[in-house]
């Protein structure tokens, strides 16, 4: 594929050799957030810092980023202010890309909490230019206007909305050192948020959307075979960003977007990932909404399966799990709580009542 630029209202660079536009950040001082271990030990590390080098960036570096903790952003805000840092720069995965944008904003903005609780609105406020290059593609914050933190001290979840990165850097290099278990969670993510989008969806945005859906298990199935298929990997970076940009969602009814203020559960109760949580939610996700939205799911089957029954299309899911090793029940994560534990955990989300959400999640206890 040829090298391409398109906005979102971020800039988005795609392209092999898209790292050289790095060079937007030439003679700045910049925040550089990353993660944990992996970015060094692939040696995308080295890569990006000689190219910032190369362009006389002065480098401030914030490391070690594996949860979204909001002390780590404070730390950050922290370096930016002392060191009159001009720009910030997150490589890596949705958590480094959340905490960028949150110290962009944090650092413009005080009472950073009044604004991730909501009590004040961040719409027209000022970031610093903010950089976001994704290593492992699956949530499209590099692009998207969300983004999410904890406050581990106090227990409070956090959470800033309407403030986008200004370049997203799309680089399908930089994701060849993830393996095929990571790439297998990277692309069933986007393939549950994909699917959950397009339901309720009509005319050329569902064509749209199930074409992304498809194009995702394509790549995949891809990837097993050769994890360097630089097509594939291109494919699972830009439906990442296609994912969040709305475009796929737009003009329906929006049902599967419930899913995110349902599958939390598995997070709460049984300390999930969000990825985690959101796969073995999806299917019990599915059968739940089928009970109020039959013609929808049904439709869903047919356009992306090929099935004509509630039954085939989720066994066709869980043997997409079952190939690539992913979690099919919450049987894998713990024990199932008792019933009044699980209702503490629950609200009522239309069109669920509080019974069907405790059945949904009990469901998920049944080996598959």
């Amino acid at each position: 594929m040829e090298e391409f630029l398109f906005e979102f209202p971020a800039k988005v660079y795609y392209g092999a050799d898209s790292l050289k536009n790095l060079r937007i950040l030439a003679n700045k001082r910049v925040l550089f957030v990353y993660g944990k271990s992996s970015l060094k030990e692939s040696g995308n590390y080295d890569v990006i810092t000689n190219i910032l080098s190369e362009n006389n960036v002065k480098v401030f570096e914030l490391g070690g980023n594996d949860k979204p903790s909001y002390s780590k952003v404070l730390e950050g805000i922290k370096l930016v202010k002392t060191n009159k840092i001009e720009a910030v720069l997150g490589v890596g995965g949705s958590t480094v890309m959340d905490m960028s944008k949150i110290i962009s904003f944090g650092s413009k903005n005080d009472n950073l909490w009044d604004f991730l609780s909501h009590k004040l609105d961040p719409t027209g406020r000022a970031s610093l230019f903010t950089v976001l290059i994704p290593t492992y593609p699956a949530g499209g914050s590099e692009t998207d206007s969300a983004s999410e933190i904890d406050n581990f001290e106090t227990g409070e979840h956090g959470a800033l909305y309407g403030i986008y990165p200004n370049v997203a850097i799309l680089n399908p290099k930089l994701t060849y050192s993830l393996d095929l278990k990571e790439t297998s969670y990277s692309a069933i993510e986007q393939f549950v948020q994909a699917s959950c989008s397009i339901l309720g969806t009509k005319g050329i945005v569902r064509e749209l959307g199930n074409t992304v859906v498809k194009n995702i298990l394509k790549s995949l199935n891809s990837l097993r075979c050769n994890l360097q298929d630089e097509l594939a990997r291109t494919n699972l970076l830009i439906s990442s960003s296609i994912n969040v940009s709305g475009l796929i969602s737009s003009g329906g009814s929006q049902i599967g977007m419930l899913i995110y203020s349902l599958e939390g559960i598995g997070e709460s109760l049984l300390d999930m990932s969000y990825r985690d949580a959101l796969i073995v939610y999806f299917p019990l996700f599915l059968k739940g909404l089928f009970k109020y939205y039959p013609e929808e799911i049904l439709l869903y089957a047919k356009e992306i399966f090929e099935k004509e029954t509630l039954s085939e299309c989720l066994e066709e899911i869980y043997t997409l799990y079952d190939k690539f090793n992913l979690p099919m029940a919450y049987n894998e994560f713990g024990t199932i709580p008792s019933d009044n534990v699980i209702l503490d955990n629950i609200e009522e989300v239309e069109p669920f009542t509080l019974k069907d959400q405790l059945d949904i999640f009990k469901s998920g206890f049944i080996n598959k």
